[in-house]
This record gives structure tokens, C-alpha cells and sequence, in this order.
């Protein structure tokens, strides 16, 4: 359900570490054993997470743009999926995240939401934006970091949409 490299423009690859299953103890071994409640009470049932690095940050499709993550959780209900995205210390919820508008660009999908994140690694300020919402039972993400100016909102909202299309029809089967 999740974004594809072969979404991305052509330059990018799987990072195999941070790509795969993403299962309910992934996640409390991650984030910690107080997320472990929650995660039962929403309905959580799994995940998949795919993490995507441009080979030539610099001369590459996407000048600037490093790395493409994208994840799906699936909940046994649509309430579930949505109370994990009205969590207030998960994703754009989060506090050293701080939530922005779609600015006229339309939702991905129920509960759309989108946030974004400077911070400086090394001598680079690095933007990060994230985009989460729900479909049906499922949740989705997509966020994309780079060089500060390099992107806007819209490269993290156009893979989102691409997921979103992934996510309707595996959620139809």
C-alpha cells in the first residue's frame, strides 16, 4: 500500500533497513512501551513503512530532496485509524512538529493533515515535510526531507496522492 521507488523520479532507491513489515512490536520497541495501550485500543493491526534515498543529492531528479519515506498502518476500524491521527504526541501532532495548510491544494484524504520540520544536520538546514491521513481503516504517510528551499509541501502531497491511489485499491480487494 505503500509509495513505490518506481514512483519517484528515477535516482532513487530502497534503503533495505528501513523498509519492510512494520508490526505493532516494531513499533513499541521504536517509540517505547506506552505507546503499546494505544496501539491496542485503536485496533492496530499492522504496517508497512518504505524509506527511498536519491543517489545524486545535488545533480539528481530532485536537486536538493535526500530521502522519500512513506508508511500504511491498517486498524480493524475507520474509528481506530482515526484516533491514531488525532493522537496528540503522534506524527504532525507531534510537538517539534508544527501543522500548516494545504494552502488551496485539496485533501489526500479523510483527516488529511499536513506539518513540517527545520532542523540542522551538520552545517545543512534541512527541511522535512510529512503528510499523513486516513483512508477508510487505513492510515498513510509521506514525508520528504531536504536542503532548506529546495522543496515545498507539494512534493510530499504528490507522493501522498500516489499512496492514497495504492492504499483505495488494496483496501477494495
Amino acid at each position: 500500500m505503500v509509495l513505490r521507488a518506481s514512483d519517484l523520479p528515477p535516482g532513487f532507491f530502497v534503503v533495505r533497513g528501513e523498509t519492510g513489515p512494520y508490526t505493532n512490536s516494531d513499533v513499541v520497541r521504536d517509540i517505547g512501551a506506552a505507546i503499546e495501550p494505544k496501539l491496542k485500543l485503536w485496533g492496530r493491526v499492522t504496517g508497512y513503512r518504505a524509506a527511498y534515498q536519491q543517489r545524486d543529492v545535488k545533480g539528481g531528479a530532485l536537486p536538493g530532496v535526500f530521502e522519500f519515506g512513506a508508511s500504511a498502518s491498517l486498524y480493524r476500524s475507520a474509528h481506530g485509524a482515526h484516533a491514531s491521527l488525532a493522537d496528540p504526541a503522534g506524527g504532525c501532532r507531534n510537538k517539534m512538529l508544527m501543522i500548516i495548510g494545504l494552502a488551496g491544494h485539496r485533501p489526500v484524504g479523510s483527516d488529511t493533515l499536513v506539518c513540517t520540520r527545520g532542523k540542522r544536520i551538520a552545517t545543512a538546514q534541512v527541511r522535512i515535510f510529512l503528510v499523513q491521513w486516513r483512508n477508510r481503516r487505513a492510515t498513510g504517510a509521506v514525508y520528504v526531507a531536504a536542503l532548506e528551499g529546495a522543496v515545498t509541501p507539494l512534493a510530499a502531497l504528490t507522493g501522498a496522492r500516489e499512496q492514497n491511489r495504492r492504499m483505495t485499491a488494496e483496501l477494495r480487494r
